[in-house]
């Protein structure tokens, strides 16, 4: 189907589902005998970002300037940050 017909692809809750499954992942895959799996690996992107004037939505943030990840709890409050100097 087109993007336009899986109406859930860019829910809140497709994002949360994704995420929450790639960190559940023991790296563990179908290899080929005596290879290894990955030591490490990172997540497509911690933020926002606009690419060839596309904006892309995949981050755990919409700003490096954000406190707050886009998953969280209903209640979940920024610690206040503060500085000494």
């Amino acid at each position: 189907p087109r993007l336009e017909q899986a109406l859930d692809w860019s829910t809140s809750a497709a994002f949360r589902e994704f995420y929450s499954e790639f960190l559940r992942w023991d790296l563990q895959v179908d290899i080929v005998p005596g290879e290894r799996p990955p030591d490490h690996v990172f997540y497509f992107t911690a933020r926002d970002s606009v690419n060839f004037g596309v904006s892309e939505h995949f981050g755990l943030i919409e700003t490096c300037g954000d406190d707050r990840c886009k998953i969280r709890s209903l209640d979940y409050s920024a610690p206040s940050s503060s500085t000494t100097g």
